[in-house]
């Protein structure tokens, strides 16, 4: 996750195995870093879980 402080927002990223950081497209971004947290934890996506 990222943070900008001139927009406010929380970014989720997703680590390739190249070591290479991408925006993770599935969620926008939030002002809110729980929601990001809630998404990671629900949504099922193996590429956070291995």
């Amino acid at each position: 996750m990222s943070y900008t402080k001139k927009t406010g927002l929380w970014t989720l990223y997703w680590r390739d195995r190249n070591l290479k950081f991408h925006r993770y497209q599935f969620l926008a971004p939030s002002p809110h870093v729980q929601d990001l947290l809630d998404h990671i934890e629900n949504c099922g996506d193996p590429i956070f879980w291995g």
